[in-house]
């Protein structure tokens, strides 16, 4: 129980310090929010802009007044889209968090099944693979984007080139197909971003388990090498690329803002690129503190499926 406490206490910490750094990033950056709705404002319209969200007070009493309102759940309002900041969250979340989803159910997927395959291979095939891998992970997240769309969309017409779902799409399965042809590509992009690293961590883990002495064992047995891989390696290896899944929710969710905006997909992240553009100060601090939260929840989620996957780590 004491540990439980201990990472709940560090993971509010830690949402409070993402949410206090990016406010006083986002205030202190160059430029006039006021102005930036509209150059053509005349400047006595823009003071009373400042005055009526705001801008005019003191930072500190800024900030007082923006954690004190994100402690009650009131986000502010945006300067752009003229709403509550929450409604905007609350539209933009959803779309970006299932394709987060779709991509690393293809990025784990992929990887461990790659590695399975990989690891029973010869060394001149596991180095061409590995190969491939660190190039997956070195190349930039925007120009896999570019490529894919240029070539999976534009040329071949296999999938769509922007949006999430197609206007005339009908409810039912056949909307759930549309939303899942539209998000195909993007969510594949995201993961080949990935999934190099997953592949390298599963693979060496594998190999490892593979030689273990429960292995040697079970091959003693008579058990085919399949079975002792997907029966007995793979629940061992699996610990280590599941413990990173914390560190991949950053990336995805980086990864997502190049995606949206050029697959044109509603999405935080598209929505914190516009905030950006428009400074919209507001959205920009909610967005990029939902972004933290995130993570802090997903490093929980991989401390505790690394838990489930490793009966050696003790439970709490």
């Amino acid at each position: 129980m004491k540990i439980v406490l201990s990472r709940l206490a560090g993971a509010g910490l830690a949402l409070w310090l993402v949410a206090s750094v990016t406010f006083f990033v986002v205030r202190l950056a160059p430029g006039d929010p006021a102005r930036s709705l509209d150059p053509a404002v005349p400047l006595s319209h823009a003071e009373t802009v400042r005055k009526l969200y705001g801008l005019d007070r003191p930072l500190t009493a800024q900030y007082a007044a923006w954690l004190s309102g994100l402690l009650r759940g009131d986000l502010g309002w945006s300067f752009d889209h003229r709403r509550p900041v929450a409604e905007v969250v609350a539209t933009a979340l959803p779309p970006t968090l299932g394709l987060a989803a779709l991509a690393l159910g293809l990025q784990y997927g992929g990887a461990l099944a790659a590695a399975a395959w990989v690891a029973r291979r010869r060394a001149p095939l596991r180095r061409a693979i590995d190969t491939v891998a660190l190039c997956l992970y070195t190349l930039p997240t925007f120009w896999l984007g570019l490529l894919a769309l240029r070539w999976l969309g534009h040329r071949s017409g296999l999938f769509p080139t922007h949006g999430a779902a197609s206007p005339a799409a009908l409810g039912g399965l056949s909307h759930l197909a549309d939303l899942l042809h539209h998000a195909a590509l993007p969510a594949l992009v995201l993961a080949l971003a990935n999934v190099g690293l997953v592949y390298q961590l599963s693979e060496s883990a594998l190999r490892r388990a593979l030689a273990a002495p429960y292995a040697i064992a079970a091959r003693a047995r008579g058990l085919s090498e399949n079975r002792v891989v997907w029966r007995h390696a793979l629940r061992n290896a699996v610990a280590a690329p599941v413990h990173r899944l914390g560190l991949d929710l950053p990336l995805l969710l980086s990864g997502s803002l190049v995606i949206e905006v050029i697959f044109s997909r509603p999405g935080l992240g598209r929505v914190a690129h516009q905030a950006f553009l428009a400074r919209d100060l507001p959205v920009l601090a909610v967005s990029a503190t939902a972004a933290g939260t995130l993570v802090v929840l997903g490093s929980l989620l991989a401390d505790a499926l690394h838990r489930l996957v490793d009966p050696r780590v003790e439970r709490v």
